[in-house]
């Protein structure tokens, strides 16, 4: 059931099990699981599983813009809008892409390349289509924008995006049959609840209220900032994403990924207390993080002192600190360009007093 909620200005919103948009998330989760903590254990265990090619042509394939949600919202806006056959059906979805036009696979890739182009914050001096056709050009786009896949493979896919679309093809359909079919199976009738009992939950009016309610978190300044080009929000159930949230956006509509993985009964309060205890004390099970907190304890750090005292790779130190910041655990305050991080006391004494509550 789709419901009309007020924001500025007010625009439908929607709970969409989607076969087709769940599957491209997971593939391009998949090719990023070990540069977030806190990702689902089935996750990280399938992305061990990966036959050697299989996880070649899932990286070139949903990397083609560097970060895998570039590609899953441009394929989406083309071939997922609502109502469209691959939310229900595999082989609708996999019909639909084979069906794509040589024109259509060109604009696709022209997107993936403009849209990763902005989020590396590299300006484009010419248009995708004259960056592709130019060898030179696109070699150095390339290098500024440090694609995480051959480049040679990579300049054959954009100028050929019919041999994308193919690469794509099978790659959905090799990770569907060895990797994904038996687990969606298996997982399908638990999201289907999720989506039912959202949809028939009664969640304020307000987006904001609503937005925090469904995900647990407080709606991103980024998302409000473009509440105003929106007319519909779809709320994508995902099992994988931890405590992470994922947003495409494709003209007036807004879709969000969500974790789904628990789903209260109707009106089970103590469950839902249960459940927004968990994602909290997950960031905070690791020794790692533990050490974070008591570094933080009484005083505020930015990131490279963090990684100095901790005396680790900072990468890993990064997904550490991305993974507390999400789950509420730390506060983050940026100041020319530098992240300061510090206890977010008021979420610790929340889960405190819940935890009270059961002795």
């Amino acid at each position: 059931m789709t419901e009309l909620v007020r924001a500025q200005p007010a625009f439908k919103v929607d709970f969409v099990p989607s076969l087709g948009l769940d599957l491209l998330s997971t593939m391009g989760l998949i090719g990023i699981v070990h540069d977030f903590e806190g990702l689902d254990a089935w996750l990280v265990e399938a992305a061990a599983s990966v036959p050697p090619r299989l996880r070649h042509d899932i990286q070139l394939a949903m990397r083609l813009g560097v970060y895998p949600y570039v590609v899953v919202e441009t394929v989406a806006g083309q071939l997922l809008a609502p109502g469209a056959a691959g939310h229900d059906d595999f082989n609708g979805l996999i019909d639909d892409l084979k069906a794509l036009s040589a024109q259509e696979c060109a604009a696709i890739v022209h997107k993936i390349v403009q849209r990763t182009a902005a989020n590396a914050d590299v300006e484009l001096l010419h248009t995708p289509a004259e960056i592709i056709a130019d060898q030179e050009q696109l070699e150095e786009l390339l290098a500024k924008m440090q694609f995480p896949v051959d480049t040679e493979e990579l300049i054959e896919l954009l100028q050929q995006p019919t041999e994308w679309r193919d690469l794509l093809v099978s790659t959905i359909q090799r990770f569907w049959d060895r990797i994904y079919r038996e687990q969606y199976e298996l997982q399908q009738a638990r999201r289907e609840r999720n989506a039912h009992y959202h949809r028939t939950h009664q969640y304020s009016v307000n987006f904001r209220d609503l937005f925090a309610g469904v995900t647990g978190r407080r709606l991103p300044d980024h998302i409000h900032e473009r509440l105003g080009t929106i007319s519909t929000v779809r709320f994508v159930p995902s099992q994988y994403i931890g405590p992470y949230l994922s947003f495409l956006f494709n003209n007036s509509l807004l879709t969000v990924f969500y974790n789904s993985s628990t789903t209260p009964a109707e009106g089970d309060e103590q469950t839902e207390r249960t459940q927004s205890l968990y994602q909290p004390l997950a960031a905070l099970a690791d020794k790692t993080r533990l050490q974070i907190m008591t570094l933080l304890h009484g005083r505020e750090l930015y990131a490279q002192e963090i990684v100095n005292l901790l005396d680790i790779h900072q990468s890993a130190v990064s997904r550490h600190l991305k993974l507390m910041e999400t789950s509420g655990v730390l506060n983050v305050r940026r100041d020319k360009g530098a992240k300061y991080y510090s206890i977010n006391r008021q979420r610790i004494e929340e889960i405190s007093a819940r935890l009270r509550e059961f002795v």
